[in-house]
């Protein structure tokens, strides 16, 4: 079997030498022709090959649509876990907010409590 680039080698020779060549070379060249398309792979007609591209063109289609339906959940899931953790977070600020508000009333108690020694040992002295 011959490659179709060194048929067309051997077409460009023949070309090249013109009219000498012999009805006996260039049926020898078209018999290679004819064995190498016999022998390459997948041979078949025209009409099976676009059946052949149409079938991987769906099945490229199909994996598509599976990777974006992979990415839609995955971005779903990742969606619902960052509202999870910003609800969480919203959570925990409160908490502080309320703790804060805690200390600062026991603050302001502890305050209002030493004022009123500092008022009585004034007194006092």
């Amino acid at each position: 079997m011959s490659t179709i680039r060194e048929l067309t080698e051997r077409i460009d020779a023949l070309i090249r030498r013109g009219e000498g060549v012999s009805h006996v070379e260039v049926l020898e060249v078209l018999r290679q022709m004819a064995e190498t398309i016999q022998e390459r792979p997948g041979n078949g007609s025209i009409r099976e090959l676009v059946e052949q591209l149409h079938m991987e063109r769906e099945a490229f289609r199909e994996y598509r649509q599976t990777l974006e339906d992979r990415f839609r959940t995955q971005d779903q899931r990742f969606v619902s876990i960052l509202r999870e953790t910003n609800a969480r977070f919203e959570a925990v600020l409160q908490e502080l907010g309320a703790v804060r508000k805690e200390m600062d009333a026991r603050f302001e108690a502890v305050m209002d409590r030493f004022q009123a020694q500092d008022q009585r040992f004034e007194a006092v002295l």
